[in-house]
């Protein structure tokens, strides 16, 4: 229970503290929605619709339609190898400024290399991807790593109603002709299996973007995750 504790004081840092957010740093949600998709054998699919709202950046707060800055939606297919590791791939288009009157674009491919290990009903997760971003601006080339940390937050086995614990920590790479910027990503949340194939996730990510540049960027991002499994 003690995780559930610092999520609620985190969530309760942000909100006795919009002096100091407004300083240098952006506040946003996230909703997605996530459908996966797994017929017999080792391939699985996947496909998710999600957006991103600006509440807040810098000093100014925002409110209405145009603080949309992206709407975007991704298909992606798994394979399973063995003991708990997998390939995969997929595409995504991000449809950037949606209510504005002049909008953008991005084109995403991905390849993806998982594994996952288990002690007891503790899960520990590993992705590496690589991804290339192509803007109309440009291709960017970037890489990831991610370890991620979750289990039931009563008993040792995840059932039907119950919650889980979420942690997760991103170590993000982005390459092009004149650019080379480091991104770390903390995520700390909380799920609830409304059912075997239903579950929710909603939690907070502290993002610092550029961190090995003279003007790294701090996002504080709110992420709500809807996940049907068939």
């Amino acid at each position: 229970m003690c995780f559930i504790r610092i999520l609620l004081f985190s969530l309760l840092l942000i909100s006795i503290t919009p002096d100091l957010l407004a300083q240098s740093t952006v506040v946003r949600w996230e909703p997605e929605f996530s459908f996966t998709w797994k017929p017999e054998g080792r391939w699985a699919y996947n496909a998710t619709f999600s957006g991103r709202n600006v509440w807040m950046e810098g000093s100014e707060q925002l409110s209405g339609n145009y603080n949309w800055a992206h709407l975007e939606g991704r298909v992606f297919a798994t394979y399973e190898l063995f003991g708990g590791n997998s390939l995969g791939g997929g595409y995504q288009y991000r449809f950037a400024d949606p209510f504005e009157e002049e909008t953008g674009y991005e084109h995403r491919l991905m390849q993806q290399y998982a594994f996952i290990t288990f002690t007891e009903a503790r899960r520990f997760g590993h992705r590496i991807r690589s991804e290339q971003r192509i803007r109309e601006s440009g291709t960017i080339q970037r890489l990831r790593y991610r370890l991620s940390y979750d289990f039931p937050l009563e008993g040792q086995q995840l059932d039907a109603g119950e919650a889980y614990m979420i942690l997760s920590n991103e170590v993000l790479w982005s390459l092009a002709r004149d650019l080379s910027e480091l991104d770390n990503r903390v995520f700390v949340g909380i799920g609830w299996a409304l059912s075997r194939k239903r579950k929710i996730e909603t939690g907070l990510q502290f993002r610092v973007e550029a961190l090995n540049t003279n003007e790294p960027e701090n996002v504080f991002q709110l992420i709500t995750s809807y996940f049907i499994n068939r």
